[in-house]
């Protein structure tokens, strides 16, 4: 009985989940990156077909997103918890989300026939200057979750001090305090092993690219991204 009521739970949860952007954009993020895993390992060209068909859809999802950036860019300005250094590099990730998301439109344009004009070599320099934004997006959280680490590392050094006195509020400031370090961690860990590499693969040439064994370290790297992603937010 309680196996069944897990079980159910873990389906309206799910339910709930995929009633998200978040959601459709991270869970067809996941499909993505293991067609491209799969088509770095096999060659086949389902696999790709897939992953072009994922990347396309994927595109779709961000209209109106640069919009949805400055809305965040306020938000942030106005969130008291972060100080200031903390809110200028989360305008920077914002901003550079937003600037991907709108240069992505020209991208989208491409891939529909809309600038036939453009040669392979002209429509791989646009993608590599698109994935660029989306490297200057991962560097701030780095260095903004590694900030937040060391300042939780000292906290969780005065915490330690504190227990002698109080126990119990000790006790309970030093779990919200792991709470968070764990948070950080992820977020770090995800940036700097996973969207990091992946952001430098696809500013490559597309000869780098093209290579079935840089496609399959790409794609695993991305499905964990994913992964990380949709247990984050859901």
């Amino acid at each position: 009985m309680a196996k069944t009521s897990e079980l159910r739970e873990l389906w309206l949860e799910s339910v709930a989940f995929s009633d998200t952007l978040i959601a459709r954009d991270k869970t067809a993020r996941a499909f993505q990156y293991t067609a491209r895993m799969l088509f770095g390992i096999t060659d086949i060209e389902f696999f790709g077909n897939l992953l072009r068909a994922l990347s396309l859809s994927r595109k779709t999802l961000r209209f109106y997103k640069p919009v949805k950036a400055a809305k965040r860019i306020e938000d942030a300005l106005a969130d008291p918890s972060l100080d200031a250094l903390d809110k200028k590099l989360t305008v920077a990730e914002i901003g550079s989300d937003g600037l991907y998301a709108a240069m992505d439109h020209l991208t989208f344009l491409q891939r529909i026939g809309a600038m036939k004009w453009m040669g392979p070599k002209a429509v791989d320099n646009l993608d590599r200057a698109l994935e660029f934004f989306w490297f200057t997006e991962i560097v701030p959280v780095i260095w903004r979750e590694t900030r937040t680490l060391l300042r939780l590392q000292r906290q969780s050094s005065e915490m330690d001090a504190k227990l002698a006195e109080d126990r119990v509020v000790a006790k309970e400031g030093k779990a919200s305090l792991d709470e968070k370090r764990k948070k950080a961690l992820i977020l770090l860990f995800k940036a700097l092993v996973c969207d990091l590499p992946c952001s430098l693969y696809f500013m490559q040439p597309l000869r780098f690219k093209n290579k079935r064994v840089n496609k399959a370290w790409c794609g695993l790297l991305g499905l964990l991204a994913s992964l990380i992603s949709i247990h984050q937010n859901w």
